[in-house]
């Protein structure tokens, strides 16, 4: 972990799945339930490909996002219940995130990139106003128009933060992400285990107090 951090002055965090808790798969579950009891034919792959990532572009408005689930339920469910469906991936913030951070912030420069849409956004940002606050930047991909994996919210970032891309560790749970960060040039950690992010954070916390990093 230590040779992870050597010459980094930024860390770039992804959101959910990091530093929130998530969990696609109920919001998943309770839309096929529904679909499959109105006699629609949809896959998740469908559904993905139409309206979450236009969504989470910013290509498609909410009102847009929640016409065309309801269209796949035959419009028989009112935009409430959908909203709740939809919100139902998420959870809570992990309960170190914000200790993490913290830390961090006295040594790095801290970055959000997140890939999210309004409604999401506007569920969680009640209870992360503080944590938010820490970040130098956030960047959230409906709100620019742009959205992991692509190349080009990365280039926005680089310029528009003004970092540099040799000097960043890149934080994702996502393979692809993560695969287009490093091919670009950036550090990067997968976390595929959330264990990952607090070895990270002792391993910070052990060489400052020494003055090794």
């Amino acid at each position: 972990m230590k040779t992870l951090l050597e010459n980094i002055d930024t860390i770039i965090f992804d959101f959910g799945g990091v530093l929130y808790r998530i969990n696609p798969e109920d919001s998943f579950s309770a839309f096929t339930k529904l679909i499959n009891k109105s006699g629609v034919k949809v896959s998740r792959e469908v559904i993905l490909s139409r309206l979450v990532v236009p969504y989470e572009k910013g290509e498609l408005s909410s009102p847009g996002f929640i016409n065309g689930l309801r269209s796949y339920c035959n419009n028989v469910i009112d935009n409430n219940e959908l909203i709740r469906i939809w919100n139902l991936t998420l959870k809570e913030l992990y309960p170190d995130s914000f200790q993490i951070l913290s830390y961090f912030k006295k040594y790095y420069d801290i970055l959000l990139l997140s890939n999210t849409n309004e409604i999401h956004y506007e569920f969680f940002k009640p209870e992360c106003r503080e944590i938010f606050s820490l970040f130098r930047k956030k960047y959230f991909s409906y709100q620019i128009g742009m959205a992991k994996p692509d190349n080009e919210i990365f280039n926005y970032l680089i310029e528009d933060a003004g970092i540099n891309k040799s000097k960043s560790l890149f934080i994702d749970d996502n393979t692809a992400n993560i695969a287009t960060a490093k091919a670009m040039g950036f550090r990067t950690l997968l976390l595929d285990n959330r264990n990952k992010l607090s070895e990270l954070f002792h391993t910070v916390k052990k060489y400052t107090q020494n003055n090794e990093i």
